[in-house]
């Protein structure tokens, strides 16, 4: 795994090592980040990248906590989904500004590349259909939109 370093920022015009908690980053995550932001035309906001002393690619320096301003959390996913590089992906729409869980973990022949979903800080569910129609038509979207509980 490649990290970034000072004169890699250079390249980066829209995020800073500040915003990820480190400057050594995954170059393959925060190069597509870039290609993210470029892609959608919209401010990504990130909530977390590097996490020391956690399990998973955040103390590894290779994920984000993120949101796409202006954006449904679906559509958020939907954007994630077109970047080859981002082989983790999780949807969590109870945020304060729903967002996404992207990570650049390896890809390899024994492990499906990992998708989940999660509606409470530690509950963990399969990415499917029942999850997003329960996006659709649950509380929190809802909440999103204005209506009542």
């Amino acid at each position: 795994m490649y990290q970034m370093i000072k004169s890699d920022w250079v390249e980066i015009k829209d995020f800073c090592p500040e915003e990820f908690g480190a400057e050594d980053m995954s170059t393959r995550l925060i190069y597509t980040m870039q290609d993210m932001r470029n892609y959608v035309g919209r401010r990504i906001n990130v909530h977390s990248g590097y996490r020391p002393g956690r399990t998973g690619y955040h103390p590894l320096k290779m994920a984000a906590d993120i949101d796409i301003v202006g954006l449904d959390v679906i559509d958020q996913y939907l954007i994630a989904e077109k970047f080859d590089a981002l082989n983790g992906i999780g949807v969590y729409p109870f945020w304060n500004n729903q967002g996404i869980h992207v990570d650049v973990r390896p890809r390899s022949k024994l492990m499906i590349d990992s998708r989940w979903g999660c509606f409470e800080a530690g509950k963990y569910v399969k990415l499917d259909s029942k999850f997003f129609r329960r996006i659709i038509s649950g509380p929190v979207h809802e909440l999103r939109r204005g209506g009542e509980l």
